[in-house]
């Protein structure tokens, strides 16, 4: 079975960040060499800035149109260090990474999107279960193209 995971990461004070409310996760950021290697995805794949936010899969299998696939190297502080294999970059995924897998994967495959898939991104936000107070970054914009 392949399980393809989505976040809405946002830039915030020049780090990427996203928020899952299902994960108890508000700006969780990416750090040490992460930041670096999402700049280079979104360069080289949307080649427009979207800090504002943009649509990034993941899974621990390939999937049709991935764009980078990240190689774990070793454990670190709680958290495992990836290669990226198309780049040669290197970054640190912290124990967040833990609310998605229960053990680190030896490989991540990525895909960065644009938020104009609306069928895609509607069949991952539900927000008919409740209205939160204040949208923040990116989950405002989203919302603001349904409502």
């Amino acid at each position: 079975m392949n399980a393809i995971m989505t976040l809405f990461p946002y830039k915030l004070h020049g780090i990427w960040v996203f928020d899952d409310e299902t994960k108890g996760l508000e700006r969780e950021a990416f750090v040490s060499g992460m930041t670096e290697i999402i700049d280079t995805l979104v360069n080289e794949t949307l080649k427009t800035n979207v800090d504002d936010g943009f649509v990034l899969h993941f899974s621990a299998e390939p999937f049709p149109g991935y764009n980078y696939k990240l190689v774990r190297t070793h454990w670190e502080y709680g958290g495992n260090w990836y290669t990226c294999e198309n780049n040669n970059m290197k970054g640190w995924l912290c124990p967040a990474l833990f609310k998605y897998y229960d053990n680190a994967p030896d490989e991540i495959y990525v895909q960065a999107c644009f938020s104009e898939d609306k069928v895609s991104v509607l069949e991952v936000l539900d927000f008919s279960a409740g209205e939160r107070e204040k949208p923040k970054g990116f989950w405002a914009s989203i919302k603001s193209l349904y409502s």
